[in-house]
């Protein structure tokens, strides 16, 4: 999975702690995979990516599978996505996307983040076999949308060395208010 953002006028900044503490906060411990990430903006396209680092030492509900799975996609994917945001409202910069999100801020990201900001579309593929003790991911949000009285954010995200080892669509609604 390419991503056009990545170009040579890219700026890549290290997602900070706050961000990471807030976005992560809500999951028990043993579920934070997300290890450490870096926000990628270009000059060229209206794209914001979230590159990131996962550990998954052991699964939390099941035995071994020996490989990454659907359940621990979506948890991460979910991490990448809480993150990305979280550092988006966090550290305010200008952006195409700030014209279609309008005032949200920390506080209302924190009131919002577990009881109504849900996926309500998801594909995803699974191509390779991917060790899940140490991966790179990545989330690319591609647009904003307004529509009945919802933020709809269109992404894409991959996980794996060259982000095709599993990856996928994914439409996420945040009610306005």
């Amino acid at each position: 999975m390419s991503t056009a953002s990545e170009t040579r006028t890219s700026v890549r900044t290290r997602v900070s702690e706050s961000s990471m503490h807030l976005a992560l906060n809500p999951y028990t411990p043993e579920c934070r995979y997300l290890k450490s990430a870096q926000k990628v903006i270009s000059s060229e396209v209206p794209d914001i990516v979230l590159n990131a680092e996962f550990s998954i030492p052991r699964s939390f509900y099941i035995e071994s599978t020996g490989h990454f799975n659907a359940v621990e996609a979506n948890i991460c994917l979910n991490q990448m996505s809480y993150l990305l945001f979280a550092e988006f409202v966090a550290q305010r910069f200008t952006h195409p996307f700030w014209e279609k999100l309008g005032t949200f801020d920390l506080e209302e990201f924190k009131e919002k983040q577990l009881a109504k900001m849900f996926i309500i579309s998801l594909s995803s593929r699974f191509r390779k076999s991917l060790d899940a003790r140490a991966f790179p991911g990545r989330i690319r949000w591609k647009g904003l949308s307004m529509k009945m009285g919802l933020t709809l954010c269109q992404a894409d995200f991959g996980f794996g060395h060259g982000y095709d080892s599993a990856y996928g669509d994914v439409v996420f609604a945040i009610p306005s208010h």
